[in-house]
């Protein structure tokens, strides 16, 4: 919920962009994006359902590490 929040609550930028305004440094949200099978400047609007479930299942892996 937290992540879609964050990514659809700032219109108009990129997933990448959105996703600084989460509790993590810069360097871990690009190793995150970069583990996820889409384009990292895509927009949050743009990401369906599956993707966002994707996207969050990565971060929970990250923040386990």
């Amino acid at each position: 919920r937290t992540v879609v929040k964050t990514a659809l609550g700032k219109r108009r930028k990129t997933l990448r962009n959105s996703l600084k305004y989460l509790p993590f440094e810069e360097t871990k949200v690009v190793r995150i994006l970069a583990r996820v099978p889409f384009e990292q400047n895509i927009r949050a609007e743009q990401l369906s359902v599956q993707q966002f479930v994707e996207l969050t299942n990565k971060i929970e892996q990250a923040l386990q590490e």
